[in-house]
């Protein structure tokens, strides 16, 4: 199962997966002694371990650090497929879109400064480049339009402007 466990009252939200509500208790107890603030557990989804990968990457923009994210009201809605996505064909196709136009963009350093241009950690491009996590849509639409500035530069300077 999938669980939500959110600090305070509209704090940051971490995301993981547990076997069952026993271990989520204990998980949630582990959590609660090294956090100050009071932390509730806002959903829990019966689903395959896979989900908690998707929903990883479906929050990506809103990810902090390793499981946690800022929190969204789409968090208490959002429902992963009814199955497992096939991650590895799909994630080749758009990984390989994204190391390509992450290259042309900004060469050999790609991953780190697409990062930064997208505002999210290093360790996100990397996964959704790994195909450990799929990317966003909205992602590839802001990859897409940061190739679309770049080329307009181009054309001026070609144009001579």
């Amino acid at each position: 199962m999938v669980y939500f466990i959110q600090t305070g009252d509209g704090g940051y939200v971490k995301i993981g997966w547990t076997e069952n509500e026993a271990s989520l208790a204990t998980r949630l107890i582990s959590l609660q002694h090294a956090n100050a603030l009071r932390l509730s557990v806002i959903r829990v989804l019966d689903v395959e371990r896979w989900a908690e990968f998707w929903l990883h990457g479906f929050f990506a923009e809103q990810r902090l650090i390793g499981e946690w994210f800022t929190f969204t009201e789409e968090m208490l809605s959002v429902v992963p497929p009814g199955e497992r996505p096939d991650y590895q064909s799909v994630a080749r196709l758009a990984n390989g879109r994204l190391a390509r136009g992450g290259r042309a963009l900004y060469g050999g350093r790609w991953v780190s400064r697409l990062a930064d241009a997208l505002g999210v950690h290093h360790q996100t491009v990397r996964r959704w480049e790994s195909g450990e996590v799929a990317i966003p849509g909205k992602m590839m639409d802001r990859v897409r339009g940061l190739l679309v500035d770049k080329l307009a530069e181009f054309d001026d300077i070609l144009e001579g402007e």
